[in-house]
């Protein structure tokens, strides 16, 4: 089955695969939509046998049945414990990352703390899991660490009277401490900020928690719980019966999002412009040197840039003032007139060298360039060949989107050197991010 949304990369700033491991097939179907609701591309791979081999190359998520719900509990965390590390060699032998997920039932059903397991064995020592089993817009939300099925205990509903695999407590830590060997805790998103939160679920990490579950009553508090966990800097497993799982990465593209800012043109004007929005924007720039970047040491000059721009793109830059939640890393290069040799095309074609190195260590999700020789430059190292221009930012400043070719739709705004306000940059990053991903 296949659900198709615009094509478009699952995480920005990181080519990653979605690979959801389901209890059953039709909860797999519904995690499913809601990531493709986003505009993902997803398949439903039905067989938890199959191959994975045609799937992941043309999908941006897979949801995989696993059909464990009625397994013997041992059976179940195999079954998923072999999934999970198939999904992990599937993607990276194709160099693709991975975000594994873990759909669970909206009651509880089945051999979930051994499921869990599984997949946290398969996963490695450096994960955890977020267990978040509320899913509003179907009634079940979670309170005191109890979920409720319309405000009734879930072993008070039928699910507590299923056939199969009866649920005998709406109390989730009791019912996964019975059925997982690791420590589990409880967090609360209902009463507590953010801040606060964020460090009561430090310590529990920090003192060797390894699935951890959250209370939820509404989508805005699975929205606030992804957010928490994505800039918990840990190795995340969602497990959910789906909403959690959808906010999990729509969070983790927000904070993904790399701008690369490369201002060539000498004029005064352009300057100004570059230092008015690292005061702005809290990004330092990288001067070159073209002396060297012309020189002998040429080779050694742009590996010690590169160095440098690898060091930028580690920094976390937050945009509350320009009315964007997302997180976003930037790098800025820029040249100055101080350096003795001027050979325009030379210079051009050693900062396109330059740039096409930069955008084969890292992912980025959009390009600022000024002047038109370097911007000429840029687009034939990165072997742009078709621009699809889309809006003016400003007078003589054009936001486009690249079509075919290693970096395909990749968003650009190019803008003369001598055009525009001081405020030019600004409002070119501002253009870069609020276009579709």
């Amino acid at each position: 089955m296949i659900v198709k949304g615009e094509k478009r990369s699952i995480v920005s700033g990181q080519l990653r695969k979605v690979i959801t491991i389901a209890d059953d097939l039709t909860g797999g179907n519904a995690t499913g939509i809601l990531i493709a609701k986003m505009g993902f591309c997803v398949h439903m791979v039905p067989d938890h046998d199959a191959s994975l081999e045609q799937s992941i190359q043309s999908a941006d998520a897979l949801i995989w049945n696993a059909a464990s719900r009625a397994l013997f509990a041992s059976e179940a965390r195999q079954r998923v414990f072999m999934m999970a590390s198939r999904a992990v060699v599937a993607a990276t032998s194709r160099n693709f990352s991975v975000l594994v997920t873990k759909r669970i039932d909206s009651t509880l059903r089945g051999s979930v703390g051994q499921e869990i397991d599984g997949a946290l064995d398969a996963l490695g020592a450096e994960y955890i899991a977020a267990v978040v089993p509320a899913f509003p817009a179907s009634g079940r939300t979670v309170i005191g660490g109890h979920l409720y099925v319309h405000g009734v205990p879930v072993h008070d509903t039928e699910a507590g009277k299923d056939p199969a695999t009866p649920v005998w407590t709406a109390d989730v830590a009791a019912l996964l401490s019975t059925q997982s060997k690791y420590p589990i805790a409880v967090i609360s998103p209902l009463d507590e900020s953010d801040q606060i939160l964020a460090g009561r679920l430090k310590g529990l990490l920090d003192s060797g928690v390894r699935i951890v579950i959250c209370d939820a009553e509404t989508d805005d508090d699975i929205k606030r719980l992804a957010v928490l966990f994505v800039h918990s800097d840990k190795h995340v497993l969602p497990v959910d019966p789906g909403p959690f799982t959808a906010s999990y990465v729509e969070a983790s593209q927000k904070r993904l999002r790399r701008i690369a800012i490369i201002s060539g043109s000498l004029m005064p004007t352009a300057a100004r412009q570059m230092k008015a929005a690292q005061e702005a924007l809290g990004f330092k720039s990288i001067t070159l040197d073209l002396d060297r970047l012309c020189g002998e040491d040429s080779s050694a000059y742009a590996h010690e840039v590169l160095t440098r721009a690898d060091y930028a793109l580690n920094t976390l830059i937050d945009y509350p003032a320009l009315g964007f939640s997302d997180q976003v890393r930037i790098v800025g290069i820029t040249t100055s007139r101080d350096s003795s040799p001027y050979n325009p095309p030379a210079i051009a074609d050693r900062i396109g060298d330059l740039c096409a190195a930069l955008f084969e260590r890292h992912h980025f999700d959009g390009l600022y360039l000024s002047g038109g020789d370097i911007a000429a430059a840029i687009m034939r190292h990165l072997k742009v060949t078709t621009l699809h221009l889309l809006h003016e930012v400003l007078p003589l400043c054009v936001a486009s989107k690249v079509e075919g070719g290693p970096h395909d739709g990749l968003h650009i705004v190019t803008k003369g050197g001598a055009v525009g306000g001081d405020d030019a940059i600004i409002l070119s990053v501002q253009a870069l991010l609020q276009m579709p991903q």
